[in-house]
């Protein structure tokens, strides 16, 4: 028996939802869940959830997500699964790991190791035994890090993954011991370091962890879309797939990222992903203030020991930006005067860069003077040129970064799902035609707005209740202080009866010597419904007659396909 989530668009939908659970309330996270289930089966969830956040127990990461407990709701100490949704990445610290853990793949495991450590305290609290099934949802560096552990330790019964940022043969050798002995095995290294794993060809480091791998990586399953930027990072050295996939093309104006990075020389990528090595060393265990101390030392270094040093090849560097804006061109993403116009001011960036660059090189020795002359001059053209090229650069990638974002969004991959539906801010739409014309519902507003009438029928209702409960209990009490006061005064003319002789037509010649009355009261049948009463009522009816014409309407077109009564039945109690 598979998740309680075992439907993807329900998965989807509530990974994308785990972005914002850090601005709600557990109450609101479970209402959206329930809805969300609702929309996309038709039918209540009857499952009681317990959320468990993981914000504040990751201790040498960002790594960040929260674990869904799910019970009975009879009983809801007896736990039947857990459900853990790793978030991808949202923080500036997350982008660094991206290109240190991810794409150098040597920012170490910590974002796996928290998160273990984390399932394990989870389990912990809610005293889970070890069969108690565990499942993972994740989208973009959370599938990376779901899947680490998944790989390390098969702890998911499933994994289901959404435009995932993929495993790194060579952070898999830091954080998993096994594979890493297997792999000082298969190319016989004694002992695995920076510099032996780099003597690796990447292609077949990559092709042993996908063979390695293989068996362990059966229950995760990624849904990706090829218009996705992480997609083009597949070709990164070392980068490795795992799983059951299935690809969409989300973009069908564009063709996507990968031919323009597949054109950057492997060699060249290989070289920067080594100059970059060490300092993924020093994030994995410092952090970012680390990376830059080191940075820094080593620049100095440099500077000291090696003035008659070759300078960068900042030629080799201009040709790769030149095809790489080309690539980018034609795929879509820039005009061709855009194009034009951001290759040239890449090009003047280099060589402004070559300048500072060679000038420093050039020195001699390390001095003060020479050191502040040579941070003048670089402050000097940054200041004067740098600076708005630079702003002017960031205004043309801005097109290219919108792309990438959209698609890498789980909405974009969603509506490529989706039949006969569409998704918008978190928003289900239902598509179809009446008479020719094509038809668009916003179903989750339409929802909300049948279960807000629902609310205020059922409390204009207690109200109405509890109005004539006061009505009728005010008309009551003065019906029978009235029956009171007749009856009293009936008694006052019975023992007075002399004082109404005069009420006797004085033609009439005889006397009263006895008045008898004969008490006959008729029962009262309920308090009028007048004034504010009856317009509340009549108001009631008429907004319960339009809110079920609406849900009428509603299911007439779509519950075939869809369910639709049995959302609005649910919402109706």
């Amino acid at each position: 028996m598979g998740s309680v989530f075992d439907n993807e668009m329900v998965q989807i939908r509530i990974t994308d939802l785990e972005y914002r659970f850090p601005k709600m309330t557990d109450e609101e996270i479970i209402e959206a869940i329930e809805r969300i289930y609702l929309e996309e089966m038709g039918r209540p969830l009857n499952t009681n959830i317990n959320i468990e956040r993981m914000d504040a127990h990751s201790a040498s990461s960002d790594a960040k997500g929260t674990a869904l407990v799910l019970a009975n709701n009879e009983d809801p100490d007896n736990v039947n699964e857990v459900v853990f949704i790793s978030r991808g990445s949202v923080s500036p610290e997350d982008w660094i790991d991206n290109l240190f853990g991810v794409g150098v793949g040597t920012g170490g495991g910590g974002y796996a190791e928290d998160t273990e450590a984390f399932l394990k305290e989870v389990g912990k609290k809610h005293n889970l035994d070890k069969d108690i099934p565990i499942y993972a949802f994740a989208h973009s560096k959370g599938h990376n890090t779901v899947a680490a552990i998944q790989l390390k330790e098969a702890h998911f019964i499933e994994v289901n993954t959404f435009n995932g940022a993929q495993s790194n043969a060579i952070q898999q050798i830091r954080y998993d011991d096994d594979f890493r002995r297997a792999v000082e095995r298969e190319f016989n290294l004694s002992r695995l370091n920076t510099e032996s794993v780099h003597s690796i060809p990447a292609a077949e480091l990559e092709a042993f962890a996908q063979e390695y791998y293989k068996d362990k990586g059966a229950n995760i399953h990624q849904t990706r879309s090829k218009s996705d930027f992480l997609y083009a990072l597949d070709s990164f050295p070392g980068m490795f797939v795992v799983g059951n996939v299935a690809t969409y093309r989300t973009d069908h104006e564009n063709k996507g990222f990968v031919e323009a990075v597949e054109a950057i020389p492997q060699e060249e990528l290989q070289a920067l992903l080594h100059f970059l090595a060490p300092y993924g060393n020093v994030y994995g265990e410092e952090g970012v203030a680390g990376v830059m101390e080191e940075a820094f030392g080593d620049a100095l270094a440099y500077y000291k020991d090696h003035p008659n040093a070759e300078p960068l090849d900042i030629g080799a560097m201009k040709t790769t930006v030149a095809v790489l804006v080309d690539e980018l061109g034609e795929a879509g993403y820039l005009s061709e005067e855009d194009a034009r116009q951001l290759k040239w001011h890449l090009q003047l960036i280099l060589t402004e860069v070559e300048a500072i660059y060679e000038r420093i090189h050039e020195g001699e020795g390390l001095s003060i003077s020479r050191m502040l002359e040579d941070g003048l001059f670089a402050g000097l053209l940054y200041k004067l040129s740098m600076e708005d090229r630079i702003a002017t650069i960031n205004k043309l990638f801005d097109g290219i970064a919108k792309a990438a974002d959209e698609h890498h969004s789980l909405e974009a991959l969603m509506n490529e799902i989706a039949e006969g539906k569409s998704y918008q801010n978190g928003d289900l739409y239902l598509e179809g035609s009446a008479g020719g014309d094509e038809i668009k519902l916003n179903l989750s507003k339409t929802l909300d707005a049948y279960e807000a009438v629902k609310k205020v029928l059922d409390q204009q209702d207690t109200l109405l209740e509890r109005y004539l409960a006061v009505v009728e209990h005010e008309y009551m009490d003065f019906y029978n202080h009235k029956k009171k006061q007749l009856a009293a005064k009936m008694s006052v003319m019975e023992s007075n009866y002399r004082a109404y002789q005069h009420l006797l037509p004085s033609s009439y010649g005889g006397l009263i010597t006895n008045l008898r009355f004969r008490e006959s009261f008729l029962p009262l049948e309920g308090a009028p419904l007048e004034g504010v009463a009856w317009l509340v009522k009549q108001n009631r009816e008429s907004i319960g007659e339009k809110a079920e014409a609406m849900r009428q309407a509603v299911e007439e077109m779509f519950d075939v396909e869809h369910n639709v009564a049995g959302m609005f039945a649910y919402l109706s109690g």
